[in-house]
């Protein structure tokens, strides 16, 4: 929605997505005026072949090289903004390299438990591993807010501020991405 937005808007807009659903390349498309054009099979063996040595040399996951591969892509592309998605949580992912204009994290909920934590507030702290200082940020909190209420924020609050050193939090409301949470740093270490 956020790369249609981009595009309706006249920008050439590269979309990392993941997991693909038929064929690889879903995962990099760069969406325009002129529609929406796949990354082409010659430009990934391209991208494969070109730094073979330097992926075996650094053992990254399949993520990790699809991440880059898509940084390239967009990069030979000249797209003018790019939506990112992560992978798995935030704080830890291979695109949590990107400093943002927006972030984005949507339905907090009991997935991929096993890497990120066994409770909500648990796995809000990774997704919120994405959250840097200076950038807005806008959190779909309406399916949480709707189940768990207070007590889940409050939970939340707790951990984020004790495990991050963050002073303060505080939810709102934005018509155009519903509730969100306002987040001030002052620990200039985690910068």
């Amino acid at each position: 929605m956020i790369a249609a937005a981009l595009s309706s808007c006249g920008l050439k807009t590269g979309l990392y997505t993941s997991p693909h659903i038929l064929d690889f390349r879903e995962r990099m498309r760069i969406v325009s005026n002129q529609g929406i054009t796949l990354i082409s099979r010659r430009q990934v063996w391209d991208f494969i072949r070109r730094w073979t040595r330097e992926l075996d040399e650094l053992d990254l996951s399949f993520f990790e090289i699809t991440t880059v591969m898509a940084f390239d892509f967009f990069a030979r592309e000249g797209v003018d903004a790019a939506v990112i998605g992560t992978g798995l949580g935030g704080r830890l992912d291979a695109t949590n390299v990107v400093v943002p204009e927006l972030s984005v994290i949507t339905n907090i909920g009991l997935d991929h438990t096993d890497l990120l934590g066994g409770t909500l507030p648990e796995i809000a702290f990774e997704k919120a591993g994405i959250i840097k200082e200076g950038v807005n940020e806008e959190l779909d909190y309406q399916r949480n807010l709707l189940r768990n209420g207070e007590q889940w924020l409050k939970e939340f609050e707790t951990r984020e501020k004790q495990k991050t050193g963050i002073s303060s939090l505080k939810v709102g409301f934005s018509k155009t991405f519903g509730y969100f949470l306002e987040v001030t740093n002052t620990n200039k270490d985690l910068v």
